[in-house]
């Protein structure tokens, strides 16, 4: 495994000092999708980096989480106006959050949050648990780069393949293999919910 990597790295930086300063990035990223997104960091052991959730900011003061999508449901500390959080989940007018101040997952009225533009991420590692379960119900499904079924293939899913759920685009479905640390999007058809 360690020479199989090493060969990889090695491949990987002759192929950018190959590419040139203006193409660097170019070949950087196809190096990473290559290696199955070894060298992203974006899906590890831990969790997902937090960057790849949609990003959500307080906008009241004094915001207290619920333990449950319930106004009875009992407290799970504050949140201070203009805390980043990231979203996990939505239900009916709640939305769970994780909050990186003491790696915690709680509920909070929609009304409480915003979205926030993409340039001003939440940081941290988002553990796998903390995530939305999904399976593969179809035989097998695409994981692909974009939401659209003709971007480029990342991996081909077989039945059954555990993912956690990221976000939500159309009928797109951004997950995070945590057996294969890849990324991508699947059609919502071929996903069923985890129980």
């Amino acid at each position: 495994m360690i020479r199989r990597y090493n060969a990889l790295l090695l491949a990987a930086l002759v192929l950018i000092a190959a590419a040139g300063c203006a193409q660097t990035q170019q070949a950087w990223e196809s190096t990473k999708r290559t290696v199955g997104g070894w060298f992203s960091g974006s899906v590890s052991a831990e969790g997902v980096d937090a960057s790849e959730l949609p990003a959500l900011i307080v906008a009241r003061s004094n915001v207290v989480p619920r333990v449950g999508p319930d106004a009875k449901a009992n407290r799970a500390g504050t949140l201070r106006k203009g805390d980043r959080v990231a979203r996990l989940d939505v239900q009916g007018n709640w939305v769970r959050i994780w909050v990186p101040n003491g790696n915690r997952v709680v509920w909070v009225n929609q009304e409480a949050v915003q979205a926030i533009p993409s340039g001003n991420s939440v940081t941290g590692t988002v553990p796998f648990n903390a995530l939305p379960a999904y399976k593969v119900a179809a035989a097998r499904a695409n994981l692909r780069e974009s939401p659209d079924p003709k971007a480029s293939l990342v991996a081909e899913l077989k039945q059954g393949a555990e993912l956690r759920l990221l976000d939500v685009r159309g009928g797109w479905f951004k997950v995070a293999d945590p057996v294969g640390r890849q990324m991508g999007w699947v059609s919502q058809n071929a996903l069923g919910r985890s129980s």
